[in-house]
């Protein structure tokens, strides 16, 4: 099994993970060999599958490939309304490779780990199952959830970084303005709260919400071979696509919403940037107050664990 990885990536990149607890690599690839063996090498084997050698895959300093370089983005466009909030779009946020490996992890996931919790949800919203809003293809709407967050960086930190690099584009430009009572915050201090693999269905859609607790949204679009499916804020008549592999960037706390999908497969990768360290493994989406639950039995269970933990919110 390949050995390289956050290390090497944050030489090559700039980009590290925001966490002092969990980070140590041979402790967390012996808990994944112990519980989940097959997992690097279902992704291994669908790259080599499709001719992708998995070295790319890990920001290794002899093969520095393109998920290990820094790429330029392309950006598409500004969207800002006062009483909305604003979005950046951006073609090209992925490269072709990059996004079949997520959608090869979010797979192996699956197939390997389960299609259960904590990695796999049939995710529909609503507060209550009996209302007539709850439920997929209802009011509020929903997806089918793979988490990816804690083997994202582990096994595609190359893409992590994309990811990163995609946002700080975003928030630097010259277009992007303050909202009132929202945080402006440096990405690189921000940790990986949730990396989401989501697939509507026909007929699905996912109402009006927030991303509550988290500071920066990004959805990377894996396809566009669907009717529907458009991205909007709340209180805006504008429609937003952007092309396979392209990119959206947001306030996580403005209201957004997706449109019914009225034909095909929408398939999105979405991760939340927060204020806190990045989030492991087999912990989906947490609030601050369970990550530091967590985080203190983890602590607590594992001597092996490196317990010094470093403030990064502003």
């Amino acid at each position: 099994m390949a050995n390289g990885g956050l290390k090497e990536c944050q030489e090559l990149t700039g980009w590290y993970p925001q966490d002092k607890y969990w980070r140590d690599e041979d402790n967390t690839r012996a808990w994944l060999v112990d519980k989940y063996e097959d997992l690097p090498e279902c992704l291994y084997k669908a790259l080599d599958d499709a001719k992708m050698k998995y070295d790319w895959a890990r920001c290794d300093e002899s093969q520095k490939t393109e998920l290990c370089e820094i790429k330029e983005t392309k950006f598409m466009g500004h969207y800002y309304a006062k009483d909305q909030g604003q979005i950046s779009t951006f073609a090209n946020a992925f490269t072709e490779q990059e996004a079949y490996a997520v959608e090869a992890l979010a797979q192996c996931i699956q197939e390997i780990m389960s299609r259960e919790a904590p990695f796999y949800d049939d995710r529909a919203f609503g507060e209550d199952e009996t209302e007539e809003a709850y439920g997929m293809y209802n009011e509020k709407g929903g997806n089918y959830c793979t988490y990816l967050q804690g083997l994202l960086q582990l096994y595609l930190p190359g893409v992590a970084a994309t990811i990163y690099n995609v946002i700080t584009h975003a928030v630097t430009n010259e277009n992007w303005a303050s909202e009132e009572g929202l945080k402006m915050i440096r990405p690189d201090k921000l940790g990986i709260r949730t990396a989401e693999f989501l697939d509507y269905k026909t007929t699905g859609k996912l109402g009006l919400h927030v991303d509550g607790g988290s500071v920066y949204s990004i959805s990377v679009a894996l396809n566009d071979e669907y009717e529907g499916g458009y991205f909007r804020l709340k209180g805006g008549d504008a429609l937003f696509k952007v092309p396979t592999r392209g990119a959206i960037v947001f306030m996580s706390e403005r209201e957004h919403a997706i449109s019914d999908i009225l034909g095909g497969e929408r398939k999105v990768f979405v991760i939340e940037l927060w204020e806190g360290e990045d989030v492991p493994v087999g912990l989906p989406r947490p609030t601050k107050e369970d990550f530091q639950v967590h985080k203190q039995q983890y602590l607590e269970s594992d001597s092996s664990a490196v317990a010094e933990t470093e403030d990064v919110s502003i």
